[in-house]
């Protein structure tokens, strides 16, 4: 085969040509005959395959115009992902808890759960408040004690009460200039 391609493309030559070059110099007996079957024509196959199980699944193909267009969440669709979550956590519970659990995760309590969460159980607030409540009780006890006053329970409340708002007053003044 070199002797008829010229000199500059013998060493352009794939090594797979090389191989096969040096097969046709081996005896018929040292080479493995190829597929005893006839080759098939288009239709024959065509036929195999269509007479052979899917094996994998189609899924239909949606044509419509809008099935291009991303999917939002909207409330509907997390109350039902809610609803499906919340069932098969309560599958796992032991009765006493699946009770509790139900009772919870009822509408109205959930969104009072949380409002309180949001506004009323503030960390600062609550730090103010304790702070305010606890220093005023003892000056508060501290008089009591000298001046011979009784001590009256109800300062405490309005001491963390009053301690909760300056503080949630101060929170808002700092995050108000803080963003300026």
């Amino acid at each position: 085969m070199s002797e008829q391609l010229p000199k500059n493309l013998e060493a352009q030559i794939s090594p797979e040509l090389v191989q096969l070059e040096s097969l046709e110099n081996l005896p018929q007996s040292e080479i493995k005959p190829a597929r005893s079957e006839q080759p098939l024509d288009i239709d024959e196959a065509r036929t195999k395959i269509l007479e052979q199980p899917p094996t994998l699944l189609e899924l239909p193909v949606d044509d419509s115009p809008d099935g291009n267009q991303p999917q939002y969440i909207d409330r509907a669709i997390k109350a039902i992902g809610l609803k499906k979550e919340l069932k098969s956590i309560r599958q796992k519970l032991p009765a006493s808890q699946k009770l509790l659990s139900l009772a919870i995760h009822q509408p109205i309590i959930r969104k009072t759960s949380e409002l309180g969460a949001r506004t009323i159980s503030r960390p600062s607030g609550l730090l103010g408040g304790g702070i305010l409540a606890f220093f005023g009780s003892l000056i508060y006890l501290l008089f009591d004690k000298y001046i011979g006053l009784t001590y009256n329970y109800f300062i405490f409340i309005l001491l963390f009460v009053t301690g909760f708002i300056l503080s949630i007053f101060i929170e808002l003044l700092v995050s108000t200039f803080k963003h300026k």
